[in-house]
């Protein structure tokens, strides 16, 4: 198990140390949010309708309603897209931690619609869980994809995420480090992996066996 950083907010207290100061992809720079003046950014971006929807937040959402729910635990970790052409912002992502699975997280992108179709939300989501791999911040990621969101799914697939064995079919997951998995466990973690014949996965258990 890898360790954690707890939630170290209260209700209404400062804003926690981000998980890092920044990142830069190569179109976006990435900006945690460290104080109130970032908070209300944020709250900008998802009051943009086609954003906030998107992200299933309510549509009569206030400042002050998302302000309790940021500082309310658990934790919750924004980060602003800034689209570094333009200088103008492309959107957010959240990371929370995840219900009932210690030590995973949740991630939750809104992109601006004029931003879209060129790739933003894939190359800021890569970056950032690259970022969080490389400090071991988080055992693992999901998503909630509704199956009618296509593109959210063409993200998740891009992030490395497989479609979780769960009767909805909306989670999408990837453990963090996944390419320390052994072979076995990389093929129960293929999207279709109820047709894989239970002889591949024993012929691989002696393929890593044999790679110790």
């Amino acid at each position: 198990m890898l360790p954690i950083r707890r939630p170290q907010d209260a209700p209404g207290g400062p804003v926690a140390p981000p998980w890092f100061p920044g990142l830069e992809s190569p179109r976006l720079s990435i900006l945690p949010v460290q104080d109130r003046k970032g908070l209300v950014q944020a709250f900008e971006l998802i009051s943009i309708p086609e954003v906030g929807s998107g992200m299933e937040f309510p549509e009569k959402l206030s400042l002050r309603q998302f302000e309790i729910q940021f500082h309310r635990g658990p934790r919750k970790d924004i980060f602003l897209l800034l689209d570094r052409d333009s200088s103008q912002w492309a959107g957010l992502v959240i990371f929370w931690p995840l219900p009932g699975r210690e030590g995973w997280h949740q991630i939750l992108y809104g992109i601006l619609p004029e931003k879209r179709g060129r790739g933003l939300a894939l190359e800021g989501c890569r970056a950032l869980l690259d970022a969080i791999t490389r400090a071991r911040l988080s055992n693992g990621m999901a998503a909630k994809v509704a199956v009618s969101n296509q593109a959210s799914r063409k993200i998740a697939r891009g992030l490395g995420m497989t479609l979780a064995p769960d009767p909805a079919g909306v989670w999408w997951e990837i453990p963090i480090g996944a390419a320390a998995l052994t072979l076995p466990q990389r093929l129960w973690s293929l999207v279709a992996w109820e047709s894989v014949p239970r002889s591949l996965f024993q012929v691989a258990a002696r393929i890593q066996r044999r790679l110790g």
